[in-house]
């Protein structure tokens, strides 16, 4: 139960955080696009300046075609730009669950300031490995596989007995009653192939633990 619970609020966090990013990745294509309209328009403005130079005859044909070639290029970008927001603004749409008319929200502010002094990596790393709730919850899997092949190994030793009553007519026609015991005889199955099974079990869990500490470690790094 506290390995499910574990990975079940690790997985809402990971949504909320998965959320956050796209937000974010919004805001940063806003200002992009923003930038790239302002860029074509001077772009644009400058072709215009360009043309009528040469028509002056003040500039020559190999001018007027760089000019030309970087205001397309703008308008390229410009596009892609606008692109960009849609397809970051749908990302949020998705992630909200949102659609018809609930889609036409708008973003207010824009991206943050950037930290003036960077959180040490080390720091990060220690931080992810013992906040990580998908981290605790497969340490509570080992632990709790670990207890389970304690109770193997006891219950592979111990019999089961079973307790009942005892009904039962002779051949002579007579009825016996009374309290009957019943437990297995391990002549063939001593428990062993349960035993291997949870210690495997266990040494599975133990490594999917490793990994995963390996994999939050390099997250955190990339």
């Amino acid at each position: 139960f506290e390995r499910d619970r574990l990975k079940v609020t690790q997985e809402v966090w990971e949504h909320v955080a998965e959320l956050r990013t796209a937000y974010i990745h919004l805001q940063a294509s806003e200002q992009l696009l923003e930038m790239r309209r302002g860029v074509a328009d001077a772009l644009s403005a400058s072709l215009t300046a360009v043309r009528a130079l040469r028509e002056a005859g003040n500039i020559g044909v190999l001018e007027v075609a760089l000019e030309e070639q970087a205001e397309g290029r703008s308008r390229i970008e410009l596009a892609e730009a606008e692109l960009g927001v849609v397809e970051s603004r749908e990302r949020v749409n998705v992630l909200l669950g949102l659609s018809g008319v609930e889609t036409e929200w708008r973003m207010a502010g824009r991206l943050p300031r950037l930290p003036r002094n960077e959180v040490e990596f080390a720091e990060l790393e220690r931080l992810a490995v013992s906040e990580r709730l998908d981290l605790a919850s497969a340490k509570a899997e080992v632990e709790a596989l670990s207890q389970a092949q304690e109770l193997t190994r006891i219950t592979s030793i111990i019999p089961e007995f079973g307790i009942g009553a005892h009904l039962e007519r002779e051949p002579e026609g007579e009825t016996t009653r009374g309290p009957s015991v019943s437990f297995p005889i391990p002549l063939f199955d001593f428990g062993g192939a349960e035993r291997a099974r949870a210690k495997y079990r266990l040494l599975q869990a133990r490594d999917r633990y490793a990994a995963l500490a390996i994999k939050i470690r390099s997250d955190v790094r990339s």
